[in-house]
């Protein structure tokens, strides 16, 4: 059990100021505030040489706190500088692919405008197709329309043709026919006749002539089937054999030989009007005058 304490006794101190005649009293428990300021003066009178030893440490820490600070900022910088040297990377990598863009973007467009004058033109080919098409449409449809005209006249004409026009188409039938038939046959001119009253022996001679003259022409020529001499037979007559002057051709209908003299007629009515270096030429199969041309 503790005791109870009194307690304390505060004893009064008188402080006699030496520069003044006053005097003051105060209790013991008081602390001296003149004391205390007193010690700040003392510690602030402490001199270099007392302090020497922490500032040279405090010194050291600070260069070493510079050092590290020195060496963050290095490494910064040099992290900063690679970040912007891949970013200079990226960015002309960056510049090159937007040049590469802009070039396809321009051969793009120009392949486009192409494309487009392409399918112009096969629009205009397509709309000229068309329009040839519808015109050929309509030749078809008028040549047709024209055909059935045809033969529809053609019934009606043969319904209503008379004896005259029978007998005209019949004729012109008969005129291609015997053209087919004589187109086989050769006349040759120029030979002479033998002048004898046997008929057998007249044929045979005019046989070996001809086989003779085919000879000339063509050797191994297949012999004739028979040979038959045109007009009437006349013993007072001598048809004299000129080897130099001998012709062949076709055997022509009645038709043809009219043709053929009326040709020659024009012939000479045009050369007896002034006409020079005239000639009959056929040209398929039918006798033209034409200019003859100079030989070399």
């Amino acid at each position: 059990m503790s005791l109870p304490r009194s307690p304390p006794t505060r004893r009064p101190i008188m402080n006699v100021d030496s520069n003044s005649d006053s005097t003051t009293i105060r209790n013991e428990s008081e602390p001296e505030l003149w004391q205390t300021a007193s010690s700040d003066t003392e510690n602030n009178q402490i001199t270099m040489r007392k302090r020497k030893q922490p500032e040279d440490d405090l010194r050291d820490r600070f260069e070493d706190f510079e050092n590290k600070i020195l060496a963050i900022l290095t490494r910064t910088a040099k992290t900063q500088n690679d970040k912007l040297d891949q970013i200079h990377q990226d960015l002309s990598s960056l510049r090159n692919e937007l040049t590469e863009v802009k070039t396809t973007t321009k051969q793009i467009v120009t392949e486009q405008n192409r494309i487009s004058q392409e399918l112009l033109k096969i629009e205009k080919f397509k709309t000229n197709v068309e329009q040839k098409i519808e015109d050929l449409t309509k030749n078809i449809d008028s040549i047709k329309a024209d055909m059935a005209n045809s033969t529809t006249n053609i019934i009606a004409t043969a319904s209503t043709a008379t004896s005259t026009d029978i007998e005209s188409y019949e004729g012109m039938i008969a005129e291609f026919h015997e053209r087919s038939i004589r187109e086989k046959n050769v006349i040759i001119s120029g030979i002479n006749e033998l002048n004898s009253d046997n008929r057998a022996e007249r044929l045979s001679y005019d046989m070996n002539e001809v086989v003779k003259i085919l000879e000339l022409v063509n050797p191994g020529c297949n012999k004739p089937i028979k040979t038959i001499r045109l007009g009437k037979f006349d013993t007072n007559k001598a048809r004299p054999l000129k080897t130099n002057n001998i012709k062949c051709y076709y055997d022509q209908t009645p038709c043809q030989k009219k043709m053929m003299e009326n040709t020659r007629n024009e012939l000479k009515r045009r050369k007896d009007a002034g006409e020079q270096n005239l000639t009959i030429r056929f040209i398929r199969g039918i006798p033209k005058i034409v200019q003859e041309q100079p030989k070399n």
